[in-house]
């Protein structure tokens, strides 16, 4: 199960890179930051798989690495 609030914390402190809505399984946005350390949060999130503590909709996938993605977009 992912941690919705440490994601969140992480998304807070962080600069947003790009982000991206489409239609995969319901209204999903994918999202990518830049992290303090500068490291990259790429997350997706589902308003349909409802909501964290903080009101935001649900993460439903996240991978942090080291460097950003040459490509990237929201698979359909």
């Amino acid at each position: 199960m992912i941690n919705q609030t440490a994601i969140a914390t992480l998304v807070q402190t962080a600069t947003l890179l790009c982000s991206e809505v489409g239609r995969v399984s319901g209204p999903v946005c994918r999202e990518e930051y830049r992290l303090a350390d500068g490291r990259i949060l790429e997350l997706t999130w589902d308003r349909s798989a409802g909501t964290s503590d903080f009101g935001w909709p649900a993460i439903t996938e996240y991978k942090i690495s080291a460097r950003r993605a040459k490509t990237w977009r929201v698979s359909r």
